[in-house]
């Protein structure tokens, strides 16, 4: 749960988009941008930038980590001067080469505030070439 201004704290459901450019098989760079669409916080948004790790674990199968830092709040959600950190595990599927669909486990902290929660992500990433 998301720790509120009020005094309470509830869970909240995010949509976003990430952006991640490959700087060799296994290493990327990634900024991120979501936005609250339920959970009783409208007006909160996250952006975020970092790095991650990733690795072939079994044919058309890959895992990675990610950490990454950033600004967050609005939405009445406890952010105590907007820095977050963000670290996520993944697993993803790619049932053809250009698209992978991803589960992810992780969680967000504020350095200053109440937020510190537990995530799960669902996403699914399209591979753009960059020439």
């Amino acid at each position: 749960d998301a720790a509120r201004v009020n005094g309470g704290s509830g869970s909240l459901d995010l949509i976003g988009l990430k952006l991640s450019r490959y700087l060799s098989p296994n290493f990327y760079v990634s900024g991120q941008a979501y936005s609250a669409f339920s959970g009783g916080a409208g007006g909160f948004s996250v952006g975020l930038v970092g790095a991650g790790l990733a690795a072939e674990a079994a044919p058309r199968v890959r895992e990675g980590a990610e950490l990454l830092v950033g600004a967050a709040g609005g939405g009445g959600v406890q952010t105590a001067g907007g820095a977050v950190l963000q670290g996520l595990a993944w697993a993803g599927f790619s049932p053809v080469p250009q698209h992978e669909w991803r589960v992810g486990f992780g969680g967000v902290r504020s350095f200053s505030g109440a937020l510190s929660s537990p995530m799960v992500e669902l996403s699914w990433t399209r591979v753009f070439e960059l020439r």
